[in-house]
């Protein structure tokens, strides 16, 4: 018992550790490298796109069919750097599973050199990414604790898009805020 109460203390102290953080945010995006191609990014672009349901079970283990919407354009440096933050930060990706179809809504992509670019594409009705590098799949998961933050980019990236325009944060801000409740170190 003495030693889970030291224990205690001491997790509290790892959790506010930087490295922590990086290894959280790391793995929530399929790795230690596509964090760093994230942060170091030069270039941040977004793109509003769509997605079909694949025809079966079998087609939609690959990449789901995209619909391009518009073109990719560059990001201002300001929203490159709101962007790089938030999906550096592990608590953007502490959130449950869900069951919902995922729908892509709009790709981010994350260019850091030499030639190195890592794609993220969100659908903000799950409120859940997938991550691709290299044209691979390396990640999937929820952004529910960054959700907001990213809505409220995306919507100044797309200003006229009434189909994002329908999307609103406060169900995910619920959600992520109940989900920080129960880690170490959070005030309550």
């Amino acid at each position: 018992m003495r030693f889970l109460l030291f224990l205690l203390p001491l997790s509290l102290v790892w959790a506010a550790e930087p490295d922590l953080n990086d290894l959280s945010a790391g793995n929530a995006l399929g790795g230690p490298e596509v964090l760093d191609i994230v942060k170091n990014a030069q270039t941040v672009t977004a793109q509003r796109i769509d997605s079909e349901l694949a025809e079966s079970p079998e087609k939609a283990v690959d990449h789901p069919k995209i619909l391009i919407l518009g073109q990719p354009f560059a990001v201002s440096k300001e929203e490159a750097a709101e962007l790089k933050h938030v999906f550096s930060q592990s608590s953007t990706f502490l959130s449950p599973s869900k069951t919902c179809a995922f729908r892509a809504n709009v790709r981010y992509g994350f260019e850091a050199p030499p030639d190195r670019k890592v794609e993220m594409i969100l659908c903000f009705g799950c409120g859940e990414l997938e991550v691709w590098q290299k044209d691979k799949f390396v990640s999937f998961g929820p952004f529910d604790g960054g959700y907001a933050e990213i809505l409220a980019i995306t919507k100044r990236l797309f200003p006229q898009d009434d189909f994002l325009a329908r999307f609103d944060p406060g169900v995910f801000q619920e959600r992520a805020a109940r989900m920080r409740e129960f880690l170490p170190g959070t005030p309550k």
